[in-house]
């Protein structure tokens, strides 16, 4: 998929993005058959269209912070690749998913989605809110920004600090299944 240029759009406004259709994922395949996994920035229902004019050649991966997580494995993706800041809630998820309790999956989503847009506003934003979450959740410490980073607002910070109250710090994972 080749996202629009303007990276800093609010991804509430952006149009679809444009992608490369079904042809072109087909004749990347056939020049290149160890290609196997993509990763898409769309919606679900671009997700499921891309799955069935590809003949589900490919192991379907979504992005946009998890933002549709239970609908893009609804969709047919493998998984999703989301941020640091929420992996482990994510992937605690993703667990529920597979297990069957799409009810539990559900209600975990939910209660994690307003921090997930909040912190999708543009790429500046997630920067400068996730890298600080993923820090806190992480214990490691002060952030230092680099220029020409965005700088946090107080209200914004405030925003953060109400939307992750309960996360606590970052679950420790183990050895892939």
């Amino acid at each position: 998929m080749v996202e629009k240029p303007d990276a800093e759009a609010d991804i509430h406004d952006k149009t679809e993005p444009e992608r490369i259709r079904d042809q072109g994922f087909a004749t990347l395949r056939r020049s290149h058959g160890n290609l196997s996994l993509l990763k898409a920035e769309g919606s679900p229902t671009y997700l499921r269209q891309l799955i069935e004019e590809t003949d589900g050649a490919f192991q379907v991966f979504n992005g946009r912070a998890g933002i549709e997580l239970t609908e893009s494995l609804r969709a047919g993706c493998v998984g999703l690749i989301p941020g640091a800041e929420t992996a482990d809630i994510q992937a605690a998820i993703y667990d529920l998913v597979q297990a069957g309790d799409d009810a539990g999956a559900e209600r975990r989503f939910r209660a994690l989605l307003p921090l997930l847009l909040f912190l999708m506003e543009s790429i500046r934003h997630q920067v400068c809110y996730g890298k600080r979450l993923a820090a806190r959740r992480m214990d490691l410490g002060p952030i230092h920004d680099r220029a020409p980073a965005a700088a946090p607002s107080t209200f914004g910070l405030d925003l953060l600090e109400r939307l992750a109250a309960d996360l606590g710090p970052m679950a420790t994972f183990t050895k892939p299944r």
